[in-house]
């Protein structure tokens, strides 16, 4: 990739107008960072992203959603996670300010969306959850334009209630080493279970036995563009493995339709090996979610002494709902296969998560060792 970016230290935008300031070239190829994914089901690999990478994935965003003079970006996303520097960039490069929040909690980013005229919210959807319970009824202004939601797959008990209360929410699904956004929800798209296309600098492609898949057929998910990285920091092995002729293998499982728009399933190795038949987290955790009093879901594996190994699942229960392990492993029973049946269901007010805020399935997995 060929061409610069002009890059000003921070100190030097108070010297004078910044079409004076004089700052240093950098090529786009070059390396910006390296960024540790979550390693929420393995060990974190450092993703080394140039800055064209994010400079393209900013021109994507920007063309997705929209830019506005008046935009204001809140920012509750650690900045060691590509969702956070993501917003950094964007911002940045469309110059505009960025609230910026020590640690999420409701009551104050709330209080921000309201007071500081917030136009662009990006959040997982425990912290969206979060958001609306502390609002109650009180409706978001209307200088909320766009809400980003992804993070990993959202209840649809969540997407309703945006819905229902006409919150601006876009689904998006991307990844550490695509610069964050690959697939999101266009401008007054309702809430469900697509990701939308992909976005302008963006293709994606899904493969099913070494062939492109139909609309609507599930497979591989593949990215290319000038978002994807360079490469796994000084591990050449799993570079090669995903970077495959210039498609990043993105490990995840998902479909395209006929109109081109995104739908993820879930991971690729989101399959528990349990007596020799194979058992899909995704599907588990969906039937999960199905329930009404159930707000997250998250499944992991168990070791076991005969079925090798058999699934578990912890549940956060909705606000002001009171959910029964029991009931809710009968509600398995119901609509999955006995094989799929989680041997336990534990009641939990918070999942395990990491620092994105996505939810850990290998410390689920290693509490159920225990």
């Amino acid at each position: 990739m060929h061409g610069y970016l002009r890059v000003a230290p921070l100190e030097t935008l108070a010297d004078g107008p910044a079409g004076v300031v004089r700052a240093p070239r950098v090529r786009l190829a070059e390396a910006q960072g390296i960024l540790y994914t979550s390693g929420s089901t393995a060990r974190p690999k450092g993703v080394v992203l140039t800055h064209g990478n994010h400079w393209w994935s900013a021109m994507g965003s920007a063309l997705r959603l929209g830019s506005c003079d008046d935009d204001r970006w809140l920012l509750a996303l650690p900045l060691a996670h590509v969702g956070g520097l993501a917003i950094v960039h964007r911002a940045s490069i469309a110059a505009v300010p960025v609230i910026l929040l020590e640690a999420f909690e409701p009551d104050a980013a709330n209080a921000a969306i309201d007071e500081r005229r917030l136009t662009l919210v990006s959040v997982v959807a425990d912290v969206l959850r979060r958001l609306l319970d502390a609002r109650g009824d009180r409706p978001f202004p209307p200088t909320l334009r766009r809400v980003l939601l992804g993070g990993g797959p959202a209840p649809a008990s969540l997407l309703d209630d945006c819905a229902r209360r006409a919150v601006p929410v876009a689904y998006t699904y991307g990844l550490t080493e695509a610069a964050s956004q690959v697939a999101t929800q266009t401008v007054g798209a309702r809430p469900g279970a697509s990701c939308g296309p992909p976005l302008g600098v963006t293709e994606v492609r899904v493969e099913r036995d070494g062939r492109v898949a139909r609309a609507g057929e599930e497979g591989a998910i593949l990215v290319r563009g000038p978002t994807v990285m360079r490469g796994y920091h000084g591990r050449p092995d799993e570079t090669a493995r995903v970077l495959v002729r210039g498609w990043l293998r993105t490990g995840d499982i998902g479909a395209l339709d006929e109109r081109g728009e995104l739908r993820v399933v879930g991971r690729a190795d989101g399959v528990i090996v349990s007596g020799g038949e194979n058992v899909s987290v995704a599907e588990i955790e969906r039937v999960l979610l199905a329930h009404p009093g159930v707000a997250e879901a998250l499944v992991a594996a168990a070791p076991h002494a005969r079925w090798g190994e058999v699934p578990v699942a912890a549940v956060v229960p909705r606000a002001g709902s009171c959910v029964d392990a029991g009931a809710l492993v009968e509600h398995c029973r119901a609509h999955l296969a006995a094989f799929k049946v989680p041997a336990r269901v534990t009641v939990v007010a918070a999942l395990p998560r990491g620092p994105s805020g996505k939810p850990r399935a290998a410390e689920l997995a290693r509490e159920a060792g225990a």
